[in-house]
């Protein structure tokens, strides 16, 4: 009897993770919108402070959003990342790439999302998703 049990026990666990390799980027992982890793929360502050200081600063402005902000943080507030999380997949017309978290960095006015390892969306003061960049290899 335990011996059987132990091989449900394992044959469930082989069947859950086996299924998640088929959900979309980012589905596997739950708990908080809010991704807060220390070594890549890093990356993200220096990932958005470059893509608002290196971009054309009239293109940035006109969007609404700081050129070369002074305040650059990591949220870690749950209900501002999920807005920014819907946002985002709600402008997606691919919904192979829609996300349950990121790292979401406050900018002065304005909020940047980075999903590791390459993409960038930019978000006004109303957490209206504004456009995404890639970073090209």
């Amino acid at each position: 009897m335990i011996k059987s049990r132990m091989g449900l026990f394992v044959a469930a666990i082989a069947v859950a993770v086996a299924s998640s390799a088929f959900l979309p980027r980012g589905m596997v992982q739950q708990g908080s919108p809010c991704r807060v890793a220390a070594d890549t929360g890093a990356v993200a502050v220096s990932v958005a402070r470059a893509g608002l200081t290196d971009n054309d600063s009239t293109g940035l402005v006109a969007w609404g959003l700081p050129y070369r902000p002074t305040a650059v943080s990591l949220v870690s507030d749950s209900a501002t990342c999920q807005t920014i999380i819907n946002n985002y997949n709600a402008a997606l017309t691919d919904t192979s790439r829609r996300s349950v978290s990121g790292y979401v960095v406050h900018a002065d006015s304005a909020f940047v999302l980075y999903l590791p390892p390459k993409e960038v969306s930019y978000f006004d003061k109303t957490l209206r998703y504004l456009f995404s960049q890639w970073a090209l290899d």
